[in-house]
C-alpha cells in the first residue's frame, strides 16, 4: 500500500473555501526601499492553519526574504474547507514594497 500525501488545493478549485486570515503580520524592509516593487510568495496552509511551509518567488533579496520567511511561523489562518473539512491549500501572496520617501 502507497502512502499518498494530502491534495494541497488552491484557488482553482472552486469547492474549496479559501483560508480566512486571522494573523498576518509582515515585518518592515530594513533601510530604504530606492525602487518600488512586489514580491510573490506562496504558502502552504495546514489543516490546522499554520503555515506549512513558504516560499518567495521574484528577484531575491536575502535579508528581506529571510525575515519574511520567519515571520511566516507565526501567521495564522482558519484554514480552508471542503464539504466543511479543514483542508491544505496554497496560498499566493504579493507584498508590495514603496519606495521610503524622504522628508
Amino acid at each position: 500500500m502507497v502512502d499518498r500525501a494530502p491534495r494541497i488545493y488552491s484557488p482553482s478549485d472552486a469547492d474549496v473555501v479559501p483560508p480566512v486570515t486571522i494573523r498576518q503580520a509582515v515585518p518592515q524592509y530594513p533601510g530604504r526601499v530606492m525602487i518600488g516593487g512586489s514580491l510573490l510568495m506562496d504558502v502552504i496552509i495546514d489543516t490546522d492553519g499554520s503555515v506549512e511551509s513558504a516560499t518567495m518567488g521574484g528577484q531575491p533579496n536575502p535579508a528581506y526574504d529571510r525575515l519574511v520567511l520567519q515571520a511566516t511561523k507565526t501567521w495564522q489562518y482558519q484554514p480552508a474547507t471542503l464539504n466543511g473539512k479543514p483542508v491544505k491549500y496554497r496560498k499566493r501572496i504579493q507584498l508590495t514594497l514603496l519606495p521610503t520617501t524622504t522628508r
